[in-house]
């Protein structure tokens, strides 16, 4: 059997690029003689340059509206009988996944939810403690920080000793690669009032749509750095150059734990509240749940403790417990996969 890993991630304007950067991610954290291709409908090949160096291949396939017929055209293209692959998106449900068993293909599904019935070989969710699936004997399920997801020179940092912090002059603020609600405009407006003396850095990515008004913005405020597109080194250097920040509680959120980041996390989506949850419940973040977009400047008013020294001290410390380099368990559930696509293909 090939040591290749197939990724399927859900994309999209619309969705964001979470799915995309997690499956990178996970990508890196393969096995070193392991191979990964990433598969793509041809009506969104746009994005087939998002995974050039990330992925060791990537393969574009007919696009199809009816999932079951997606599913059936893996297996006629690409998958055959102990073949692994990873599917990250919402859309890929219990009948999809079960297509896929039924060739004998092995699923890993990364969710976000923590809940609900999977047919999967292994069940991924960084962001949960406490999961409540529906799940049949066979399923491996590997929960919480212990399995993030994260790219290479996050996961490195997360074992650096972290700063000590006595005041608070340059603050992170990122909502992922597309923000739908531009959440980052009314977050940047509220920061400027709230500590117009410290400087704000502003990470946005290919996908949002309210770069033009955010750089206006920009150059007339002062004090506000703008970043786009950056690569982890990247985006880890500005991390580090902060002291708190105001993230979506998404994969961007446990990647500033890695960086020693003190963090106000936002959840305003349904699969973004376990990981506010959980980054909460270990005391690694300040958690505020929105849900009503015209609330948030004044939510975000209101709520001063992630920029407190004593309390980003607080967080620093957790984080540094709970957030570890992964990879070597993320590593070892694919060779465990693998042995057992060995034999089932025999």
């Amino acid at each position: 059997m090939s040591k290749k890993v197939f990724f399927k991630p859900a994309l999209g304007s619309q969705i964001g690029l979470g799915h995309a950067y997690r499956c990178i991610s996970l990508a890196g954290m393969l096995p070193q003689d392991f191979r990964s291709c990433v598969i793509i409908p041809d009506n969104q090949k746009q994005y087939a340059e998002l995974f050039s160096g990330g992925m060791d291949e990537v393969r574009i396939l007919a696009s199809f509206q009816d999932m079951r017929s997606e599913a059936e055209n893996l297996i006629n293209h690409c998958l055959e009988r102990g073949s692994i692959i990873v599917l990250d998106g919402y859309e890929f449900d219990v009948s999809y996944q079960q297509v896929l068993k039924d060739t004998g293909v092995f699923v890993v599904s990364v969710d976000d939810f923590g809940e609900g019935r999977f047919v999967s070989d292994v069940v991924i969710n960084h962001g949960c403690l406490n999961p409540r699936y529906d799940l049949p004997s066979y399923t491996i399920c590997c929960t919480g920080p212990e399995y993030f997801m994260g790219r290479k020179s996050f996961r490195e940092a997360a074992s650096n000793k972290r700063k000590t912090v006595h005041e608070v002059t340059d603050i992170f603020v990122c909502f992922g690669g597309a923000d739908p609600l531009d959440l980052t405009m009314p977050t940047v407006k509220t920061l400027r009032k709230m500590v117009p003396e410290s400087a704000l850095h502003v990470v946005t990515g290919p996908d949002y749509q309210g770069l033009e008004k955010l750089s206006s913005f920009t150059v007339e405020s002062g004090r506000v750095h703008l970043y786009r597109n950056l690569d982890a080194q990247g985006m880890l250097d500005v991390m580090k150059h902060c002291q708190t920040g105001v993230v979506a509680a998404s994969s961007v959120a446990m990647e500033a734990c890695c960086a020693g980041l003190g963090l106000l996390v936002v959840a305003y989506t349904e699969n973004q509240y376990n990981i506010a949850s959980m980054l909460s419940q270990l005391d690694m973040a300040v958690m505020l749940t929105l849900m009503d977009y015209s609330q948030w400047p004044g939510l975000l008013l209101n709520t001063t403790s992630f920029l407190d020294p004593n309390v980003i001290q607080k967080h620093l410390a957790s984080q540094q417990q709970h957030m570890t380099d992964s990879r070597p368990r993320i590593a070892q559930v694919f060779n465990d996969l693998y042995q057992k696509s060995k034999s089932t293909a025999s």
